[in-house]
């Protein structure tokens, strides 16, 4: 038996509004149970960010500080994946759910592809996702975690937790990768993270309702 630890971060908003955001996403990093290498580069890299106190995220990062944890993430033993859910493609009685559904869905979907090509039956499988911000949602995003990872329960033990990014390596990540694979699909112009990083350690990327 094996420990897999799969940490995610999405993108986009949650809700249908495909003007404010075309997709809401997930986007992972999984490890290996042995990933001392992976916090050893996070501390190297927030060593050479004068007063950096919370963490990396990769949108509201100097240039600087995304050279600084690219550069270490090119050397590590990560593979990446990501979900893609064009909103504006979902159908109207889909576009009328709570936004919880959208997240929930599109986590599940994310999972469905991913758990089984990163782990075997009996395996291990630790899935941390990234704290959001839903006011009030917040039990609610508990509970969707919790449900859709108990959907795999019956072939692995899979655990859910939920991590605010500052806290975690791995989450920072799965950020700056997520960050990376939509800027080259939305720019539609290369993208030399996104295409000397993390494509070649890409398991997917996938439209499940298309492009758009």
């Amino acid at each position: 038996m094996s420990r897999v630890w799969i940490f995610l971060d999405e993108s986009g908003t949650v809700d249908f509004d495909s003007q404010v955001s075309p997709y809401f996403a997930f986007g992972s990093a999984t490890l290996s149970d042995r990933h001392d290498d992976v916090y050893a580069a996070f501390m190297r890299a927030r060593t050479t960010r004068t007063g950096l106190e919370n963490g990396f995220h990769c949108y509201n990062d100097s240039r600087d500080t995304k050279a600084a944890l690219f550069g270490e993430m090119k050397n590590l033993d990560i593979r990446y994946a990501s979900t893609f859910m064009a909103k504006a493609r979902a159908y109207s009685y889909v576009q009328k759910r709570p936004k919880i559904w959208l997240y929930k869905y599109t986590l599940f979907t994310h999972l469905q592809k991913l758990i089984p090509t990163v782990s075997a039956p009996g395996d291990d499988v630790r899935v941390i996702a990234a704290h959001i911000s839903m006011g009030a949602k917040r039990e609610a995003v508990i509970a969707a975690v919790d449900d859709v990872c108990q959907q795999f329960s019956r072939t692995r033990d899979v655990t859910p937790h939920i991590w605010k990014s500052p806290t975690s390596a791995g989450l920072q990540i799965s950020d700056y990768a997520l960050w990376a694979t939509q800027r080259s699909l939305l720019s539609g112009r290369p993208c030399d993270e996104y295409d000397k990083i993390i494509k070649p350690r890409e398991i997917f990327t996938q439209f499940p309702w298309g492009k758009v």
